[in-house]
């Protein structure tokens, strides 16, 4: 079979390459762009339009191939990536080869001399898969007693452990090495407990159907059920997902912890300035609210917290959601059912027809959708939250998806990005160090920046379980919408302008925050280079 050719422009030497053969490059594991053979620049930095024409005229092959890399649930590849470890076109071959036979990625990559296994365990202990140990220093065993006690004495114990130690989730895969992996997520990161035997599965699955209303004969398709437990004298709601795989169902279970989820602007991390911004809008009669985030980074916890502080000015506040993560009093909260024809759209529509005074829109992914909340924001006050990596690009992306300009102008009012950076464990913490401006170049912080800067680490404590860190901590970027921003919206602006008008409005960047933080010993230097910022 011929391959197919793919004829380029590069943006950088504006020399034509033949861009199917040309190597992918390695800046961003999840998006990466291809390499110019005459300049070997990658296009990541092009603006873009020329992106967007890249995209557009690609083959189906390339597009297959990124959407693979996507797909991939597995961060070992990515982490190996940037550890510069492992090449891009590496790593798409191993994941075609773990898609056909079911294997280990790890293994397909020690297998072909890739990489070694120390490599291996560098990107696990990086990522944060590594063995969760108690507070006595002991490996954590995934049953009550070794490894025996029923199936539900096991799920007892893991879901009592999870709480203890703060975990948002519990994840039981069934891995190809004939055993059902363990691992809880801590602070935004993965700990592996010691594995059950496969066959633990299916008990544990019976259980976990009596607990959470399951049906069990619809084990092929995937599943949510919630449940409500009392755990340490503290009230937990549980809300579980199950997923069909090869080997069998792989089950997350998502702990929500009444006392902390719902907070106020102080525990999310809004500085007194913020707060202003954000009651101003929040107080309004009508205005459009963007609250994004990178996917696991607190989006939809802050939505929710808004909510509970909307829902107490006495305003009919009504909200549009996926699956209701947790209940507001005096809202009006509706879950989407595609099967039923309910979509975001549709939902949005008959919400409007009720004039509320605020609409929650817990998910937005298409033009119909966008455009509504637009027309709906002219009038009453919509508060959305989808994906995106910071303010401006929030703009950017709600116009991409066919939202018109006009609409958007009149209607925005504030715009919130947020992280979730891991707190140094404060019982831990040592006294702080001058940062090595010769090892901060690479990174983009300069001369001035690294000289300023001062870097503190978590030596490790029973406190934290030995990992230095200990909760999270939200860092925001906004962007309030005056009458000279929306200027900016005359047109199609590029993602370039948006964020050069959001600078010279006033915006303190997540980056610029996040230093600061650094410097203050409340996170790391290490947190800051972890999310590229």
């Amino acid at each position: 079979m011929a391959t197919e050719i793919y004829k380029v422009h590069c943006w950088n030497c504006l020399n034509d390459f033949e861009a199917v053969e040309a190597v992918w490059c390695s800046c961003d594991p999840k998006h990466p762009s291809k390499l110019c053979p005459f300049c070997l620049s990658c296009f990541c930095p092009a603006d873009a339009v020329y992106k967007r024409t890249f995209w557009d005229g690609a083959p189906q092959c390339l597009k297959d191939e990124v959407s693979m890399l996507e797909r991939s649930l597995d961060r070992l590849g990515e982490i190996l990536i940037r550890n510069q470890k492992l090449k891009t076109p590496q790593l798409l071959k191993a994941l075609k080869e773990q898609e056909r036979t079911g294997g280990l990625l790890g293994k397909i990559l020690l297998d072909k001399a890739w990489v070694t296994q120390s490599d291996i365990d560098d990107a696990l202990r990086y990522q944060g898969y590594q063995p969760l140990v108690d507070t006595h220093g002991l490996e954590v065993t995934p049953a009550p007693s070794a490894t025996s006690g029923s199936a539900g004495e096991i799920l007892e114990h893991l879901i009592g452990l999870a709480a203890r130690k703060g975990a948002s989730d519990i994840h039981l895969e069934p891995s190809g090495d004939d055993e059902l992996s363990i691992k809880l997520r801590i602070d935004g990161l993965f700990y592996k407990i010691k594995p059950l035997r496969l066959n633990a599965l299916v008990p544990m699955i019976t259980r976990i159907n009596e607990l959470f209303g399951l049906d069990a004969t619809r084990e092929e398709l995937p599943q949510r059920g919630r449940a409500h437990l009392e755990l340490d004298g503290h009230d937990f709601d549980l809300l579980v997902q199950t997923l069909p795989t090869r080997l069998g169902p792989s089950i997350t279970i998502k702990l929500v912890d009444r006392r902390f989820f719902l907070k106020n602007f102080t525990a999310l991390g809004l500085t007194p300035a913020d707060q202003l911004f954000l009651v101003r809008a929040l107080d309004a009669p009508s205005g459009l609210i963007m609250v994004t985030s990178p996917p696991y980074n607190g989006s939809m916890t802050t939505s929710y917290s808004l909510m509970d502080h909307v829902a107490k000015s006495e305003r009919n506040v009504v909200s549009i959601e996926r699956s209701i993560q947790w209940e507001v009093p005096y809202v009006h909260q509706m879950e989407v059912n595609h099967d039923k024809g309910l979509d975001f759209a549709a939902a949005l529509r008959s919400v409007a027809a009720v004039k509320p005074d605020v609409v929650f829109l817990l998910e937005l992914n298409d033009r119909t959708t966008a455009n509504l909340a637009s027309q709906l924001a002219t009038t009453l006050l919509v508060i959305t939250t989808f994906p995106a990596f910071g303010a401006a690009e929030s703009i950017y992306r709600f116009l991409e998806l066919g939202a018109q300009p006009s609409l958007l102008s009149r209607g925005l009012s504030l715009v919130m990005n947020q992280r979730l950076v891991r707190r140094i464990c404060p019982k831990c913490r040592d006294e702080g160090s001058q940062a090595d401006p010769s090892k901060l170049g690479s990174y983009g912080i300069s001369l001035d920046e690294a000289k300023a800067l001062r870097v503190f680490k978590g030596r490790g404590c029973p406190e934290c379980n030995r990992l230095g860190y200990r909760r999270r901590k939200g860092l925001f970027e906004l962007i309030t919408v005056d009458d000279h921003f929306r200027q900016k919206f005359v047109g199609q602006p590029t993602l370039a302008e948006i964020e050069a008008a959001a600078r010279n409005a006033g915006m303190e960047t997540l980056r610029e925050r996040c230093l600061k933080e650094v410097t203050a010993g409340v996170t790391s230097l290490d947190e800051f280079l972890r999310w590229r910022m």
